[in-house]
């Protein structure tokens, strides 16, 4: 193949770096004994109790809750409407208010350009 030059070349950028590693002693890969020096162990976190737990709550959720009284009552009111329009529209006591009549429109465009001549 092609030669490769140094700065691509895994081997030499491999001794480049270990002869940098051997001038930093923190660095290093022949003493161990030098890294474990900077590396002093931690004592051991303090152990806390553990958190006591709350207890259970007699909350019941929404889509569970049977909700038939509503259903019940919604369906008694809905009749009640229904049966109140078909009275109102005979004369009943509920009787839908009457909407205004419309005057015709008068408007007259102010203009000379007329579409309709």
């Amino acid at each position: 193949g092609t030669p490769r030059r140094s700065k691509q070349d895994p081997v030499s950028n491999y001794h480049r770096h270990v002869s940098g590693w051997k001038g930093n002693g923190f660095l290093s890969l022949q003493s161990p004994h030098a890294r474990s020096s900077t590396c002093a162990a931690s004592p051991a976190p303090p152990t806390r109790e553990a958190p006591r737990r709350r207890p259970p709550s007699d909350f019941v959720v929404p889509t569970s809750k049977r909700r038939d009284d509503v259903v019940w009552e919604t369906r008694i009111r809905m009749k009640a409407m229904r049966d109140g329009l078909h009275a109102a529209s005979n004369g009943g006591p509920l009787a839908p208010r009457r909407s205004r009549s419309h005057a015709p429109n008068t408007f007259v465009v102010p203009t000379e350009k007329r579409r309709d001549s």
